[in-house]
């Protein structure tokens, strides 16, 4: 009987000593810095992706996020001219966008607030084609505009790596110093889906 007490008494702490280090190798494991989501919609205009570094050793320190975004679209159409004739024009257009951002996420363990600003640099270009029975006209043009940009929303990202989910809002609005393009806050909702590393 005393040798079954001694046994399993060394068997319940070779279990709490053995389930100890697993939390403490769970609690140390080094802050996994590097993130890459897909997005939609917010500062990338309707489709982008984003890579993310981490600084300090903990989630909640200061972080740097770029990325590339694009929309564009296509139209045309038949229109009636003074003077009776009709022309028929095809307008092709893209938008580009670069942001940098420097943010913080707030809250301990995996669940965050995600706060940050930045700038975003936006490139559009655009093509028009218009074709009348007299005569045919191009035109190209390209545009940039260099706007500020904040993002406060929810991000899911654990510091061990893994999955990363992140629904903001990120208003694109008009710098001080910059030019009329942008009069009034945009408010962009923004979604991301990616993995750190």
């Amino acid at each position: 009987m005393k040798k079954q007490l001694t046994l399993l008494l060394i068997g319940l702490a070779t279990l709490c000593c053995a389930s100890s280090l697993s939390a403490q190798t769970t609690e140390e494991r080094p802050l996994k810095r590097h993130h890459v989501t897909a997005d939609l919609l917010g500062n990338k205009l309707a489709l982008g992706a984003s890579y993310e570094y981490r600084f300090g050793e903990r989630i909640n320190d200061i972080g740097i996020r770029t990325g590339l975004g694009w929309f564009g679209g296509e139209g045309s159409g038949s229109y009636h001219e003074q003077g009776g004739g009709y022309y028929y024009a095809n307008v092709r257009a893209n938008f580009w966008s670069i942001p940098v951002e420097c943010n913080a996420l707030i809250g301990p363990k995996n669940h965050h607030l995600e706060v940050g600003i930045g700038l975003v640099s936006s490139i559009a270009t655009s093509n028009v084609e218009s074709f009348s029975y007299n005569e045919n006209y191009t035109a190209q043009g390209t545009g940039i505009i260099v706007s500020g940009n904040a993002t406060v929303g929810y991000r899911y990202q654990r510091p061990q790596g893994g999955f990363v989910f992140r629904l903001a809002i990120s208003p694109m609005f008009k710098l001080p110093l910059g030019d009329d393009y942008i009069s009034t806050p945009v408010l962009w909702p923004t979604l991301s889906i990616g993995y750190s590393f």
